[in-house]
Formats: C-alpha cells, structure tokens, sequence
C-alpha cells in the first residue's frame, strides 16, 4: 500500500518496517568532468573514462569503457578516481541510467558517483532503479535537464535494517540480470551464425 514502510514481497523470516533515510547520509559523493579534447595528451592513458553514453538503460552491470585518460588530464580538469563499488548516477543527459563500478574510473560531468557506507551497494543501485521516476522528476524544470548532488542528498529512500535482507534483495535481482545478460549473448551469437548462413547460402549475381 502507498505510505506502507513494507514491501508486497518479501523474503520469509525478515519482519519489522523498512528504515526512513536520507541518500546524503549513505555514502560519499565525487563529481566528474571532461578534460580537454583538444589536448591529446589528456587521452591516451590509461585510467579508463566513461561518459552517459557507456552505461545502459537496462543493466546496472554494464559499462562499456572506450577512453582511457591520462594521469596529467585527472590533474588539470573536474573529473575523479570513483573508488571500485560506487554507484554512478547519470544525473543529465538520460537522467535514470546507472551502474556500479567493477575498477576504479573517472566519469563525466553527466555523473553524479555514490560511494557507499553501510548500505549494499547493488541493493542501493536497484532501489535507485527501482524509484527511477524520482530521480527523472527530480531532474525537471531545469535549464539544463538535470539534478545536482543537492537534490540527490535530499531524496529519502526505504532500506531494510537487516543487511541479509539488503543481500537477499540485491541477489535475486543480479542473479535476474546475469541471466538476461547471457540470455543477450546467446541472441548476439546465433544473429551472428543467421548472418554467416545467408551469405553462405545465397550467391550473390554480379
């Protein structure tokens, strides 16, 4: 029910209402930044840099890096090292994607980075996902579409007491998201096999 500080489903042996807390309170927060393009220099390290584009609408796994910078671009623009388990919050530029580090990296401005303490990283990242219409709304009327750190700090969010729950939530939905992820490798491979067959089995007439 709306209001209600329990979930519609919950894993048996966990009781008690879910704890009333502020985002600001659950981490620590980094910004990010671009460094100049027109430096090469700045982009042919080796720390990798993503910007909204590398992270997908779908999975909070997903992160494709392309770009490595240079420890000379880290010293001379905004961005910083997110520390390995942080969530990367797209905060403008499609506000609502997300993700979690699996290596330390630096992101664009586009990113707001969450840092957890004393809170599951993944299920953070899922219930972020799961309250998306928050952050898409929190990202209204603004010149530029977008939320700031501020904003983010002040959202308040539902988090189970127990850590097993927190674990047990977090879980379910990876173990879900893996096998939608091997499930698309497998689409992936027999397009791939479609695709050898017809260029094999129709010749082609010059």
């Amino acid at each position: 029910a709306e209001g209600a500080k329990v979930p519609e489903l919950r894993f048996p042996g966990f009781g008690g209402e879910w704890e009333h807390r502020l985002v600001g309170d659950l981490g620590e927060f980094l910004g990010g930044g671009t460094p100049s393009r027109s430096n090469d220099a700045y982009w042919n390290g080796t720390i990798p840099w993503i910007s909204s584009s590398d992270v997908s609408e779908e999975s909070i796994c997903t992160i494709n890096v392309s770009r490595y910078i240079s420890e000379e671009a880290l010293e001379n623009s905004a961005t910083k090292v997110v520390p390995i388990g942080s969530i990367l919050l797209v905060a403008r530029v499609g506000v609502g994607k997300l993700a979690i580090s699996r290596q330390e990296l630096c992101t664009s401005q586009d990113f707001i980075n969450l840092t957890p303490r004393g809170v599951n990283a993944r299920f953070l990242a899922y219930s972020f996902k799961a309250g998306v219409t928050k952050l898409i709304a929190l990202s209204q009327g603004m010149a530029i579409t977008g939320f700031t750190k501020e904003d983010l700090m002040k959202m308040a969010i539902l988090i189970p007491a127990s850590d097993d729950e927190q674990g047990a939530i977090a879980s379910l939905l990876f173990s879900v998201d893996e096998r939608i992820a091997s499930q698309a490798d497998r689409i992936n491979a027999l397009e791939q096999h479609k695709k050898g067959l017809m260029q094999g089995l129709f010749p082609q007439a010059n």
